[in-house]
């Protein structure tokens, strides 16, 4: 019998991004790819809209699984390139 065991609270993932030139002209477009270093399952996006948005509900879920109900942390602000944290 196989084991059941609850999904990991913790996911490592290789990003990929690209820029995908249209045939016949026009503007590039960015795409992007996930590959779980788990499970090697990858998933595609057409956008880094559609990656954050993919990110976002991610982390959404983990904090349901581990009882964080609030909106999401305010983003770390780190310093412009080349300046020190205070």
């Amino acid at each position: 019998m196989e084991s059941m065991s609850k999904p990991s609270a913790y996911h490592l993932f290789l990003l990929r991004v690209w820029s995908d030139s249209p045939r016949g002209g026009g503007p590039s477009a960015v795409r992007c790819s996930l590959e779980s270093a788990a499970t090697r399952n990858r998933r595609g996006f057409d956008s880094v809209e559609g990656l954050a948005c993919y990110l976002g509900q991610l982390a959404t879920d983990l904090a349901r699984r581990k009882g964080d109900e609030g909106a999401c942390p305010e983003p770390l602000m780190l310093p412009p390139e080349g300046e020190v944290a205070p």
